[in-house]
Protein backbone atom coordinates (compact mmCIF):
# COMPACT_ATOMS: atom_id res chain seq x y z
CA UNK A 1 0.00 0.00 0.00
CA UNK A 2 2.57 2.40 0.56
CA UNK A 3 3.58 2.44 -3.02
CA UNK A 4 0.42 3.37 -4.22
CA UNK A 5 0.23 5.44 -1.34
CA UNK A 6 2.60 8.00 -2.58
CA UNK A 7 1.14 7.46 -6.77
CA UNK A 8 -2.62 8.08 -5.48
CA UNK A 9 -2.91 9.71 -2.57
CA UNK A 10 -4.92 9.00 0.80
CA UNK A 11 -8.26 10.21 -1.04
CA UNK A 12 -8.04 8.84 -3.98
CA UNK A 13 -7.25 5.42 -2.48
CA UNK A 14 -9.32 5.71 -0.41
CA UNK A 15 -12.78 6.54 -3.20
CA UNK A 16 -11.23 4.00 -5.10
CA UNK A 17 -11.35 1.17 -2.66
CA UNK A 18 -14.94 2.14 -1.62
CA UNK A 19 -15.80 1.90 -4.69
CA UNK A 20 -14.67 -1.47 -5.35
CA UNK A 21 -15.97 -2.64 -2.03
CA UNK A 22 -19.63 -1.51 -3.56
CA UNK A 23 -18.63 -3.21 -6.55
CA UNK A 24 -18.57 -6.72 -4.65
CA UNK A 25 -21.70 -5.51 -3.09
CA UNK A 26 -23.51 -5.04 -5.74
CA UNK A 27 -22.29 -8.23 -6.77
CA UNK A 28 -23.13 -10.32 -4.20
CA UNK A 29 -26.62 -8.77 -4.48
CA UNK A 30 -27.12 -9.86 -7.82
CA UNK A 31 -27.20 -13.36 -6.98
CA UNK A 32 -26.48 -14.48 -3.48
CA UNK A 33 -27.39 -18.03 -3.40
CA UNK A 34 -24.42 -18.69 -5.98
CA UNK A 35 -21.07 -19.53 -4.17
CA UNK A 36 -18.77 -19.09 -7.00
CA UNK A 37 -20.39 -15.29 -7.16
CA UNK A 38 -20.63 -14.93 -3.39
CA UNK A 39 -16.86 -16.08 -3.45
CA UNK A 40 -16.12 -12.98 -6.28
CA UNK A 41 -17.95 -10.59 -4.07
CA UNK A 42 -16.06 -11.46 -0.87
CA UNK A 43 -12.50 -11.51 -3.11
CA UNK A 44 -13.39 -7.78 -4.46
CA UNK A 45 -14.84 -6.35 -1.27
CA UNK A 46 -11.44 -7.24 0.90
CA UNK A 47 -9.45 -6.13 -2.02
CA UNK A 48 -11.74 -2.45 -2.14
CA UNK A 49 -11.83 -2.44 2.06
CA UNK A 50 -7.80 -2.79 2.31
CA UNK A 51 -6.74 0.79 0.98
CA UNK A 52 -9.02 2.77 3.26
CA UNK A 53 -7.93 -0.07 6.06
CA UNK A 54 -4.22 0.67 5.86
CA UNK A 55 -4.84 4.72 5.84
CA UNK A 56 -8.08 5.29 7.90
CA UNK A 57 -5.77 6.50 11.36
CA UNK A 58 -3.72 8.51 8.53
CA UNK A 59 -6.80 10.21 7.46
CA UNK A 60 -8.33 10.57 11.50
CA UNK A 61 -4.58 12.36 11.85
CA UNK A 62 -5.09 14.86 9.50
CA UNK A 63 -8.16 15.62 11.07
CA UNK A 64 -6.52 16.22 14.47
CA UNK A 65 -4.35 18.95 12.32
CA UNK A 66 -7.00 20.31 10.23
CA UNK A 67 -8.77 20.99 13.65
CA UNK A 68 -5.59 22.29 15.70
CA UNK A 69 -5.34 24.55 12.59
CA UNK A 70 -8.93 25.53 12.54
CA UNK A 71 -9.39 26.14 16.20
CA UNK A 72 -6.23 26.14 17.69
CA UNK A 73 -7.06 23.42 20.01
CA UNK A 74 -5.13 20.15 19.89
CA UNK A 75 -8.02 17.53 20.64
CA UNK A 76 -5.79 13.77 19.54
CA UNK A 77 -7.13 12.04 21.94
CA UNK A 78 -11.03 12.93 21.74
CA UNK A 79 -10.65 12.12 18.15
CA UNK A 80 -8.58 8.72 18.05
CA UNK A 81 -11.19 8.01 20.61
CA UNK A 82 -14.12 8.61 18.48
CA UNK A 83 -12.34 6.95 15.52
CA UNK A 84 -11.45 3.86 17.55
CA UNK A 85 -15.22 3.24 18.37
CA UNK A 86 -15.95 3.71 14.62
CA UNK A 87 -14.06 0.48 14.22
CA UNK A 88 -16.44 -1.44 16.13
Amino acid sequence: MPVLLKKFGKRNMSLAGILLALLGQILFCLNPYSFPWMLASYVSRGIGLAPMNSIVFGIIGDMVEFGQWKTHLRQESLIFAGGSVEKM
